[in-house]
């Protein structure tokens, strides 16, 4: 008999785009982001400044005809001023993507 061996070899998983969906929010008021990520990608995650993991009020995705996913992700922002976050994705195994995007928005 032959011994078979796979090795399976999960695809890289890219973020694409960021963005707040408005350059200005009040503090503690829920904001929309819009992220669009390859196919791979199986979870998004927004941290702050200090490296913190955001608290998602929501996280949908659609797929797209070519394949991509839009996901469009709430959060409330507790600290007003000047703000930059991290976008980062998962893929099904938890494996971070390959790169992270930056976000900004005042916090009034």
């Amino acid at each position: 008999g032959m011994d078979l061996t796979l090795d399976i070899i999960p695809q890289a998983a890219n973020l694409i785009s960021a963005s707040f969906d408005a350059e200005a929010v009040a503090v503690n008021r829920p904001v929309t982001m819009t992220v669009v990520t390859d196919s791979n990608v199986a979870k998004v995650e927004l941290y702050n400044s200090n490296g913190l993991k955001m608290g998602l009020i929501s996280s949908d995705a659609v797929v797209n005809e070519d394949g991509t996913k839009t996901w469009t992700i709430t959060t409330k922002i507790g600290t007003a001023g000047s703000r930059a976050f991290t976008v980062q994705g998962k893929d099904k195994y938890g494996v971070a993507t390959v790169n992270t995007l930056e976000a900004n928005i005042l916090v009034t």
